[in-house]
């Protein structure tokens, strides 16, 4: 069996090579890997008991705890990650209260409600990208993840949607996610640039070219009084040192670069949970 591990020195060759290899290779050798560590001896995985009455009753609140997916996850995330190596079913679906016998169609249903809750709001996961909420630049009707989602249970919930990625990639389902480019950039270990920064936010740029380009008297800083901080993706003031509090001719540059900065590693500990969960599903 292959190793499941994101860290493994093959997943560090892979990288390695990203450049060098011509992609039909690339998509050839993942899909032997893949192929090779697929369980085909079952004709699904666990049995899920999920009660849909308990999540429509969360639509509308903050109490994601009831949602389908929050109840998937807590049932999931300590699973074996050889339930998740196969090539068709992942679990079977029992609805509470519902005489449903899933041959198929209760397992689709869930992961569609899943997508439908992720994108809806009622979950903390995502957040709509900026360009998306002033309807303006590309990417306005797609989703980022939360850099504010850091708690213990948001962080188990990405390493489900990971998981959940992984089972998409194995059983060629795919996910009805629309999840804006920049992010998929980064599930795949490249760095964001600032061109993807203002495919998610085209107006940051702006902001960061106009303190760049000030000129350089004093006064001007004096007359624009800004602090020390940053906007980031989910419209939060974020501050950024703690031994400057405005910003002035002597601090532009660092002001600048620690924005940038910011902005280009503001998603890192989501994406992070979200590749453990991939690898526990693909090689």
């Amino acid at each position: 069996m292959f190793s499941l591990e994101a860290t493994s020195q093959g997943h560090k060759v892979t990288c390695s090579l990203r450049h060098t290899l011509v992609m039909s290779h690339k998509e050839t050798a993942f899909k032997k890997v893949v192929q090779a560590t697929m369980i085909r001896d079952r004709q699904h995985g666990p049995i899920l008991e999920l009660n849909r009455m308990f999540s429509s009753q969360a639509r509308g609140t903050k109490d994601w705890s009831r949602t389908i997916f929050a109840q998937a996850c807590s049932m999931l995330i300590n699973v074996s990650s050889e339930s998740f190596l196969l090539p068709h079913r992942a679990w079977k679906v029992r609805f509470v209260g519902e005489s449903v016998d899933d041959v198929g169609g209760g397992y689709s249903e869930s992961i569609a409600e899943m997508c439908e809750e992720l994108q809806s709001g009622v979950l903390p996961l995502f957040i709509l990208t900026p360009n998306g909420r002033v309807d303006n630049g590309v990417n306005r009707d797609c989703y980022l993840f939360n850099p504010a989602a850091t708690s213990p249970e948001e962080t188990n919930m990405f390493r489900f949607l990971g998981i959940l990625m992984g089972i998409s990639v194995r059983t060629g389902s795919p996910l009805a996610l629309d999840i804006a480019p920049p992010m998929w950039k980064l599930l795949v270990g490249l760095p964001l640039s600032v061109d993807d920064l203002i495919e998610i936010d085209k107006d940051y740029m702006a902001g960061i070219n106009f303190f760049r380009d000030l000129p350089n008297k004093e006064e001007e800083f004096e007359a624009i009084d800004m602090p020390f901080s940053t906007p980031g993706a989910a419209g939060q003031e974020v501050p950024l040192s703690s031994t400057y509090h405005r910003i002035n001719l002597a601090n532009r540059d660092q002001y600048v670069q620690s924005a940038l900065d910011y902005r280009l590693h503001e998603f890192d500990f989501q994406v992070q949970a979200v590749v453990e969960g991939l690898a526990k599903v693909i090689p």
